[in-house]
């Protein structure tokens, strides 16, 4: 079901429009996907090519937007990251931390196949770096104005399991100066935005000394420490969401 936009000067404004930008997304992203992954049937423009294809009697699939993103990859690589000289030894750290070296290559994979990637750059309580982490296409996606050049807000859905069984939806809209957690009634869509309600949010999170778990109770909203979106964009020159094949 389509989810439908408040009035503007509604509480819930934001959370819809992030929302439905996420669920128009979705179709597209997927077929990008099936594009990369050969599932979409290809057409030969040249019709000798395609005759003598034919001749062989046989069944050929040609995963051309493959090539295509393998060559992006192999000619695009992140030689060094310059900082200040002040902060080179605490990005070192950050980097080693999260093992950047390992999954660089995969965020800018993800780019080329999507058009998009994103990573979520976060200060957990009891770790001594911040942590960045790849996001889900299709659950996190950064807001911008009517310009498409100005970052607004970030939007990150998730959910958890309840008794029975059953899911409770949650979302986390992050903007410049606030954080605000939103989660709607079990059993309810994602769609009925009406009945998202701001909501305080448990984190469990290990002492890594002890091993114990600690729970800390999340304000529904709260001061963004960093003043600034924790989730990160790598888009390409063409529209959101287009692939380079």
């Amino acid at each position: 079901m389509a989810i439908e936009l408040p009035m503007p000067d509604d509480e819930r404004y934001d959370l819809a429009f992030g929302m439905k930008a996420l669920q128009d997304a979705e179709p597209a992203y997927r077929q990008r996907k099936r594009v990369y992954d050969g599932k979409i049937e290809e057409f030969c423009r040249d019709p000798r090519v395609l005759q003598a294809l034919q001749a062989t009697q046989k069944a050929f699939i040609f995963k051309i937007a493959q090539i295509v993103v393998r060559a992006m990859c192999q000619r695009m690589k992140v030689t060094g990251i310059r900082v200040d000289d002040s902060a080179q030894d605490a990005w070192e750290a950050i980097e080693k931390a999260n093992g950047l070296n390992g999954w660089i290559a995969e965020w800018q994979k993800r780019s080329f196949i999507y058009g998009d990637a994103f990573v979520k750059v976060w200060k957990i309580d009891n770790e001594e770096q911040p942590k960045i982490s790849l996001c889900d296409l299709y659950k996190a996606r950064l807001i911008y104005d009517e310009t498409g050049t100005r970052e607004l807000y970030s939007i990150e859905r998730w959910e958890t399991k309840v008794a029975g069984g059953l899911k409770k939806q949650w979302a986390e809209l992050a903007y410049p100066a606030r954080i605000e957690t939103w989660s709607c009634p079990v059993g309810v869509g994602p769609d009925d935005i009406h009945l998202w309600q701001l909501t305080p949010n448990e984190l469990v999170e290990r002492d890594p000394d002890t091993g114990e778990r600690i729970t800390t109770i999340v304000p529904a909203t709260q001061d963004n420490p960093w003043d600034e979106i924790p989730i990160k964009h790598l888009r390409n020159g063409l529209p959101y969401g287009v692939g380079e094949a």
